[in-house]
């Protein structure tokens, strides 16, 4: 879903921008419209095109499956498709030749705890060369693997998709259906962590404004993204003053209470 939103928002600002360069070199409004239409109608059709003959699964639901699964399971079906050599596989991990892989998938990215928590199996072997199977591997881990003189690699799910599916061990899932709903599209659009990036945005076209010949565009333009910037304050699941969940609590047992009461006096 919340690529689909990103998809819709990228054909928008693709149409934009070529309308306004259109727009500039043609001197036609209605023709540099067609064209930018065009185009991002011809680019968005193209990249949904290589997203479904790029990969069998989607990367992201087979990270959420392996996250499910369990990191064994991930390390499984790795040591499946490998040939019959000096190779260790251990939990969630494989060893081989002074190297390491690790299966590290969960909701979220690589901790420096993770890379702790694997040292004292590396220290054994004295091992310093790490692959991970994993969504990401947060700045910090990469410190901490850097001050115990590691050598982290990360593996994406992407290269690990395309590698089981190459061995035929690939999982193979359902795809899931999710269907576009106005109320998940509120949600992102006047979401709270929005406000930075409209504010932004917003500020940076009205002072262009003053800079270019489509002066009016860019102060609509900019007027709409500091409107959208105050509404997720108010509709973002944020609020000016900080909300107290204990006076929600509160009132929630106290309805609860009155309702009791009422139905034992009946």
């Amino acid at each position: 879903m919340a690529r689909t939103i990103d998809l819709i928002a990228l054909s928008v600002i693709i149409m934009i921008a070529s309308f306004v360069l259109g727009a500039m070199l043609l001197k036609n409004v209605w023709l540099a419209l067609i064209i930018s239409l065009t185009i991002s109608i011809a680019i968005v059709i193209t990249i949904k095109f290589f997203a479904k003959q790029k990969y069998k699964v989607s990367p992201s639901h087979l990270a959420t499956h392996f996250a499910i699964k369990g990191n064994e399971y991930v390390i499984n079906l790795v040591a499946s498709t490998l040939p019959a050599c000096d190779f260790e596989v251990e939990k969630a991990c494989i060893f081989h030749k002074g190297t390491a892989i690790f299966a590290c998938y969960k909701f979220g990215m690589v901790s420096p705890q993770d890379i702790v928590s694997i040292l004292p199996q590396l220290e054994e072997r004295n091992i310093k060369t790490v692959f991970l199977l994993a969504n990401g591997i947060d700045k910090k881990a990469y410190q901490i693997a850097d001050f115990l003189s590691l050598r982290l690699k990360l593996v994406k799910t992407t290269t690990l998709c395309r590698y089981l599916d190459k061995h035929g061990v690939l999982p193979n899932l359902k795809k899931q259906k999710r269907k576009l709903s106005l109320k998940i599209i509120f949600e992102t659009v006047f979401a709270r962590a929005n406000f930075k990036a409209y504010a932004f945005s917003g500020v940076v076209l009205l002072l262009s404004s003053f800079i270019t010949p489509f002066r009016i565009y860019y102060i609509v333009s900019g007027t709409i993204c500091l409107l959208l910037a105050i509404c997720t304050l108010f509709l973002g699941g944020g609020n000016t003053t900080a909300s107290n969940p204990f006076i929600q609590i509160e009132n929630a047992v106290h309805k609860d209470c009155a309702s009791n009461d009422n139905q034992n006096n009946d």
